[in-house]
């Protein structure tokens, strides 16, 4: 996989010295450790296309807000379904993440 990797990426330093190890160790420190909120609702906005695939929100392909949703008492609110409220409104951050704690308090979801 080593190989694979280092080929793949064009690694290969034309002196041979590269170093697979450093390399890694490098790119693993450069990972930030968290992310903050309003930095990942503006990734995901700008990223809507590919939302779908990657399953962060529920059926991405249903995108148009409708009403709220209270919810039998055997069930809670799907963070994935949520979501949406980030992904696909241009509300401020702080206003969706109370409407989404609200909700949740209140056992409701959105249709």
């Amino acid at each position: 996989m080593k190989e694979v990797l280092i080929k793949e990426l064009q690694l290969n330093s034309s002196s041979g010295s590269f170093d697979f190890k450093n390399f890694l160790e490098q790119l693993n420190s450069s990972i930030p450790q968290s992310i903050n909120r309003d930095n990942k609702i503006t990734e995901l906005r700008k990223n809507r296309s590919i939302i779908s695939e990657l399953k962060v929100v529920d059926e991405a392909d249903k995108t148009v807000l409708k009403h709220e949703v209270k919810l039998p008492e055997n069930k809670k609110p799907q963070d994935k379904t949520l979501r949406k409220l980030y992904v696909y409104t241009d509300g401020v951050v702080e206003d969706i993440a109370e409407l989404i704690q609200l909700l949740k308090k209140f056992n409701m979801t959105v249709a």
